[in-house]
């Protein structure tokens, strides 16, 4: 259990006295005398858990304990912290412990505060009893002691440094690649995001597109570049895909739909007479049925409002329907109305305006996996990450 707090292969356990009784873990080339704190305080937090299981193993009645370990970081390195968590996790599930620390690490803090909003948002109904992790901050700050639940490290920084949560505008930060299926995912990607503080730290690498297939190939094959590095953004049709392999890089776009098809939907359920149509480069409703024309025809599409999956499920045709809907985005009418810009009827800014709910949505699953990507794959201080701000639409 040293080893794997540590991250090490020890050579031999050594039992040592002292105010408290411990066993510590030692290389070959050198003994128990000259371990490190941190190899100190392992061997101390590693034979309390020792002790309660051996308690476990006398007593038939044994109904678990308590554990209470001040400063539990002290001495360890990031990665230890991080890994003492997870055994302390592990023990109190086995041993029927409840495990108290203190601690002003940033890393085992945000760690406890993570796996807590996970277990949020995965059991919202849950009690706080039964979750796993909780941070628990104490402060004086404004006169009593107060008990501040579920604070993040951001919060608690900015507390105990006496500083207020400053985000500049020439904060530094690196720049996330992210990744798309296709061209037409990037043009939606780039009009949710338009406006948000998050999009001068990414880099939309719109040109480099491979399947979802080919994704979760290279996540399950633990590629750092697509599993702590990058955002993997993805359609929506494919959370049958990522659902349960907790791909904590990979974000859906909004709409339920593959971006092309939900566009087609979007528009073509508009009326004739819908202020859509009257723009400055005369893309008429009449316009949209012309370029559309093949793809409605193929799939049977009647006039009034259209239900796509119903279409492409009722299809019984030689094409390929996701081709036929590519087809009718990369017309050059079409484009030319997606290459409008900051203008009003830009296809995509007008969704975007009009689904404020969805679209606020995945600006704060995007903001969480960015923070996540900074944090393990580049190493941020989790700080500066106050500058990943969320700028809401309103709904």
């Amino acid at each position: 259990m040293s080893d794997e707090l540590l991250n090490r292969d020890s050579y031999a356990a050594t039992g040592t006295k002292g105010t408290i009784s411990s066993t510590v873990a030692h290389g070959k080339n050198y003994n128990h005398e000259s371990v490190s704190a941190g190899e100190d305080n392992a061997g101390q937090i590693i034979m309390a858990l020792m002790s309660f299981r051996k308690l476990k193993e006398d007593y038939p009645d044994y109904k678990g304990g308590l554990l209470l370990i001040d400063e539990a970081d002290a001495g360890l390195f990031p990665k230890a912290q991080e890994n003492l968590l997870k055994i302390l996790s592990r023990e109190c599930k086995e041993l029927s412990l409840q495990i108290v620390v203190t601690s002003h690490s940033p890393i085992l803090i945000e760690y406890a505060f993570e796996q807590e909003r996970k277990s949020k948002s995965k059991y919202p109904k849950q009690e706080d009893s039964t979750r796993k992790f909780k941070t628990v901050y104490l402060s004086n700050t404004y006169g009593d002691l107060e008990v501040k639940q579920d604070w993040s490290w951001v919060k608690i920084y900015a507390d105990i440094s006496t500083k207020t949560i400053n985000v500049t505008s020439n904060v530094s930060l690196p720049i996330v690649n992210v990744y798309f299926e296709d061209r037409e995912a990037a043009d939606f990607f780039a009009a949710l995001i338009k406006g948000q503080t998050i999009n001068k730290f990414t880099k939309q690498l719109s040109g480099v597109t491979l399947g979802c297939d080919s994704y979760i190939e290279l996540l399950k094959h633990h590629v750092p570049e697509f599993c702590v590095r990058s955002i993997i953004c993805l359609d929506p049709d494919a959370a049958s895909k990522v659902h349960g392999n907790h791909f904590n890089t990979v974000v859906l776009l909004p709409g339920g739909l593959p971006p092309d098809q939900l566009i087609f939907k979007y528009l073509f359920d508009f009326p004739a007479r819908h202020d859509f149509w009257n723009n400055d480069l005369y893309f008429s409703r009449d316009c949209f049925r012309d370029i559309s024309s093949d793809l409605r025809r193929e799939l049977a599409i009647p006039d009034g409002t259209v239900d796509v999956r119903e279409r492409i499920a009722a299809y019984s045709g030689n094409k390929k329907p996701r081709e036929l809907f590519k087809q009718f985005y990369k017309n050059v009418k079409f484009q030319d109305l997606i290459k409008s810009g900051s203008k009003p009827y830009n296809p995509w800014k007008h969704w975007v305006k009009n689904n404020p709910a969805a679209t606020n949505e995945f600006i704060k699953q995007f903001v969480e996996t960015m923070r996540f990507v900074m944090r393990k794959g580049f190493g941020v201080d989790e700080s500066k990450l106050a500058a990943l701000t969320v700028r809401l639409k309103k709904i």
